[in-house]
């Protein structure tokens, strides 16, 4: 069992947070999605937590590496949403569980600045940074769930500022020196960082100003685009556990789209009822994705759970 849960990749963080954005999307168009979607996600979070409890050398091995480090932020990102998400009745625990989990995204984001700082290395700059520095916007996300929209917005505009300089760092070193082809997924990831802003602004927000949040939704369709052309190259790749970053960009761009849009119509803009069309379309391609990427994901950890065939001498 030690040696099954030590293969376990640290990345099914991302795939947690993938399945919890997917389950928040689609809670209005069947509520019991969410909480199904939820469980799965608890499900990875605690085969994550068994590798770190009980083999922290492998994890902390699989941590040396840039990209990996930064995915593992997506596991504080995950338990911040399922806090969030939790009922009214356990609002002690989620509150506790919300807290610890975003001053762990805090202490990761420190300590991923701190190394690119150290190495100073512009070939280390991925588009996992997107991951590592974009847990103050969930944050920012969910602080109002429990009473705390002041401190959500100052929140928000420290994911903003990260969200902008990533985008900058991360496009420039790509621009030099791009992707090498098993770090493609990663490319799906530019979709992240300003839906995750333009949803923390909308939530968090008294007054939230319908030029910034069109502005806002204008650069994260773009990067959705950006983010989604590489994908019929990525479909030739083999697996691996950079695939779990497929999922979670797409449901929170989607999400963005929607809480968006009745936003700008309250506002007095006018919306094309295309762009509604839009959102229904991301919504599903979001589904999909997490869909696939899942069953990849199972397949591959049932075959990690297989037992060794043992020939004979």
């Amino acid at each position: 069992m030690r040696d099954l849960i030590a293969r376990v990749p640290a990345s099914l963080a991302a795939m947690a947070l993938g399945l919890v954005a997917l389950g928040i999307l689609l809670e209005p168009f069947f509520a019991p999605l969410h909480g199904a979607c939820a469980a799965l996600a608890l499900l990875l979070v605690a085969l994550v937590g068994a590798k770190a409890a009980a083999c922290p050398a492998a994890l902390r091995e699989e941590l040396r590496q840039p990209g990996e480090a930064a995915l593992f932020a997506a596991l504080p990102m995950a338990l911040m949403l399922l806090a969030a998400g939790l009922p009214r009745w356990a609002v002690g625990a989620a509150f506790a569980l919300w807290l610890a989990a975003t001053l762990g995204a805090l202490a990761l984001m420190g300590w991923l600045a701190w190394g690119a700082v150290r190495r100073h290395r512009l070939a280390d700059a991925l588009p996992t940074a997107f991951v590592g520095f974009g847990g103050v916007g969930v944050a920012a996300m969910t602080a109002p769930a429990f009473g705390l929209g002041a401190l959500g917005y100052g929140l928000f505009w420290g994911g903003f500022a990260c969200a902008v300089g990533s985008l900058v760092v991360v496009g420039v070193r790509c621009a030099v020196r791009p992707l090498a082809e098993e770090r493609r997924p990663l490319a799906c990831l530019y979709a992240l960082p300003m839906s995750v802003a333009l949803v923390g602004y909308l939530t968090c927000c008294p007054t939230p100003d319908p030029l910034f949040v069109a502005v806002m939704l204008g650069l994260s369709q773009g990067l959705l685009a950006l983010a989604a052309a590489p994908l019929p190259r990525i479909a030739g790749c083999s697996f691996s556990p950079l695939f779990a970053v497929m999922t979670f960009p797409f449901a929170l761009t989607a999400l963005g789209l929607f809480q968006a849009l009745p936003f700008l119509e309250a506002s007095g803009v006018a919306v094309p009822g295309a762009l509604y069309l839009l959102a229904l379309a991301e919504a599903g391609f979001a589904a999909a994705m997490t869909l696939v990427v899942g069953a990849c994901c199972a397949r591959e950890v049932a075959r990690a759970a297989r037992p060794p065939i043992l020939t004979e001498p």
